[in-house]
């Protein structure tokens, strides 16, 4: 069964702590993302798609937990990034 996704892509800003929170970026929203090839490797396609050549390290947020609380490394040694982000739209 295929089930796509929405992916909230907050990029070219930083991190500041107490509260954690993204300042001075931009947000952008992909529709359709498919929960059947969704991996780090999709992750780093969306980055170049937004124009990044580089980068050094991508995060993402479990759902339902503030960012003080869920924000977690995307590594290869993380099959629960999966499951994480896969909620469907």
């Amino acid at each position: 069964m295929d089930t796509t996704f929405t992916v909230e892509v907050h990029h070219g800003g930083y991190f500041v702590c107490n509260p954690t929170r993204h300042v001075n970026g931009l947000v952008n929203h992909l529709d359709d993302c498919d929960s059947d090839r969704w991996s780090k490797f999709e992750a780093e396609d969306i980055v170049q798609r937004l124009g990044y050549r580089r980068h050094k390290l991508l995060w993402f947020r479990v759902p339902n937990l503030s960012m003080d609380e869920g924000l977690r490394l995307i590594t290869p040694e993380v099959p629960h990034f999966h499951y994480y982000t896969t909620i469907p739209t």
